[in-house]
Protein backbone atom coordinates (compact mmCIF):
# COMPACT_ATOMS: atom_id res chain seq x y z
CA UNK A 1 0.00 0.00 0.00
CA UNK A 2 1.58 3.37 -1.12
CA UNK A 3 1.90 6.32 1.31
CA UNK A 4 -0.89 8.04 0.17
CA UNK A 5 -3.56 5.45 0.85
CA UNK A 6 -2.53 5.52 4.54
CA UNK A 7 -2.78 9.50 4.72
CA UNK A 8 -5.99 9.11 2.97
CA UNK A 9 -6.76 6.67 6.15
CA UNK A 10 -5.00 7.66 8.86
CA UNK A 11 -4.43 11.29 8.38
CA UNK A 12 -1.16 13.34 8.17
CA UNK A 13 -0.64 13.49 11.34
CA UNK A 14 0.14 10.06 12.01
CA UNK A 15 1.60 9.73 8.55
CA UNK A 16 3.98 12.16 9.56
CA UNK A 17 4.57 10.55 13.06
CA UNK A 18 4.99 7.16 11.19
CA UNK A 19 7.85 8.54 9.42
CA UNK A 20 9.65 9.68 11.77
CA UNK A 21 9.37 6.45 13.74
CA UNK A 22 11.05 4.30 11.30
CA UNK A 23 13.40 6.82 10.25
CA UNK A 24 15.07 6.06 13.44
CA UNK A 25 14.93 2.00 12.95
CA UNK A 26 17.94 0.18 12.28
CA UNK A 27 17.16 -2.18 9.21
CA UNK A 28 20.06 -4.38 9.48
CA UNK A 29 19.12 -5.08 13.45
CA UNK A 30 15.06 -5.56 12.52
CA UNK A 31 16.13 -8.20 10.16
CA UNK A 32 18.27 -9.85 12.57
CA UNK A 33 15.37 -9.84 15.18
CA UNK A 34 12.13 -10.70 12.74
CA UNK A 35 15.06 -13.97 10.90
CA UNK A 36 15.89 -14.25 14.84
CA UNK A 37 14.69 -18.29 15.45
CA UNK A 38 12.89 -18.50 12.25
CA UNK A 39 15.86 -21.19 10.89
CA UNK A 40 14.37 -23.40 14.17
CA UNK A 41 10.69 -22.85 13.14
CA UNK A 42 11.55 -23.73 9.17
CA UNK A 43 12.46 -27.11 11.07
CA UNK A 44 9.45 -27.74 12.89
CA UNK A 45 6.88 -26.91 10.02
CA UNK A 46 5.46 -29.61 8.67
CA UNK A 47 6.08 -30.05 4.73
CA UNK A 48 3.37 -29.09 2.55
Amino acid sequence: MGKEKIAITLGEEYVSELDRECARLDASAEKVMAEDGLAEDFRRWPPY
